[in-house]
């Protein structure tokens, strides 16, 4: 659905904002090398077609019991880390 809305809208970019607990599959905190530890967050992926081609991904760990920002974001490697595949072409 996502891949063929960005390439309907011929989007340059596209921005998912997606609450750890929702993720079902991949669950890539379970991977090695993950290096955000085991608490609530968001996983943030950026993929941008123009001008450059770029895929960027970070984790913002919550506490949600006060509804903030527990700590500052984490850059991480979408290579090993993104929830989802490219979406733009």
């Amino acid at each position: 659905y996502a891949r063929g809305m960005g390439s309907s809208l011929e989007a340059s970019a596209v921005l998912a904002v997606v609450p750890k607990a929702s993720v079902s599959v991949p669950q890539v905190w379970k991977a090695p090398g993950w290096p955000c530890g085991s608490g609530d967050g968001v996983l943030v992926q950026l993929e941008v077609l123009r001008p450059v081609r770029m895929l960027k991904l970070w984790y913002v760990p919550i506490n949600a019991e006060a509804r903030e920002v527990a700590a500052p974001w984490s850059g991480l490697d979408p290579g090993s880390f993104a929830i989802l595949p490219g979406l733009l072409q």
